[in-house]
């Protein structure tokens, strides 16, 4: 007698045996944007070449030289980048570069000598765009700024400045120089007043920041004594690491001693 085979219902689906299961497909990733990814690339190599003609008319390569340095080895990373075809890279390494070109053009006009009775300025370059997506964070200008120290208005008449009217320029520009660099040591050389907690708030509040761009113009000094009060319009961009970027104009009365040979800065209303 010949064994019976059980009939197949066409209605039962089988399933593969546990573990041997075909792992799920993957949608393929779109392929980038080759064309477009190569016309950024080119867009920020042409404002690097523009920020490096600024630094080099401000006489960068003399008066900032180690920025400058930095920004021209910056630039030829970029440039190898580039012919490699690493778009996205090359893009970064150019706009590196092109920060690090601003800001050795701001160093060498803040160290530019200015002649007496001359209107000292540091023109701000654009700046660079943040490429993260905006975030809403707090400004970051009223931060950096350095608590006030009201000091009474002095009574006495003015003298002639003399030597001391240039000296006070130079600490100014001095002031200006540590804004643009975020350099927290310089600022407190010309700002002694801040200390300890002061400094550290500053520090926190610079760190922050992706770059700072101050152009200040002074408008009038009064000289009495030991005693000085400037007259400035400052013009500040702020661009943080994290937000959209900060700008600011107002009006600033910057009150200043002398001690020995030099002067310093008191307040800053």
């Amino acid at each position: 007698m010949e064994p019976t085979v059980p009939a197949i219902d066409p209605s039962v689906t089988l399933s593969p045996p546990a573990g041997l299961e075909p792992p799920p497909l993957e949608a393929p990733s779109p392929p980038p944007d080759v064309s477009r990814l190569r016309r950024v690339a080119e867009q920020s190599r042409g404002r690097a070449a523009a920020a490096r003609g600024v630094a080099e008319r401000a006489a960068a390569p003399a008066r900032a030289a180690e920025l400058y340095a930095s920004a021209r080895r910056r630039q030829r990373d970029a440039e190898a980048l580039l012919a490699r075809e690493e778009f996205e890279r090359a893009i970064d390494a150019f706009q590196d570069a092109a920060d690090l070109h601003r800001r050795a053009a701001a160093t060498a006009l803040a160290l530019r000598p200015t002649p007496a009775g001359a209107v000292a300025r540091v023109e701000a370059p654009p700046p660079r765009l943040p490429t993260a997506v905006p975030q809403p964070a707090p400004s970051p200008i009223q931060a950096a700024e350095a608590p006030r120290l009201p000091t009474a208005a002095p009574t006495s008449r003015p003298r002639p400045a003399g030597g001391d009217e240039e000296k006070i320029r130079d600490t100014i520009r001095r002031y200006v120089q540590a804004q643009n660099t975020l350099d927290v040591d310089l600022y407190a050389s010309v700002y002694p007043g801040i200390s300890g907690a002061r400094r550290q708030a500053v520090e926190g509040a610079w760190r922050g920041l992706q770059s700072q761009q101050l152009d200040a113009e002074i408008r009038q000094i009064r000289v009495t004594n030991a005693h000085a009060e400037a007259r400035v319009y400052e013009r500040r961009v702020a661009v943080p690491r994290a937000g959209t970027e900060q700008r600011d104009s107002r009006e600033r009365v910057i009150r200043l001693e002398k001690r020995g040979d030099a002067w310093v800065i008191e307040s800053l209303n």
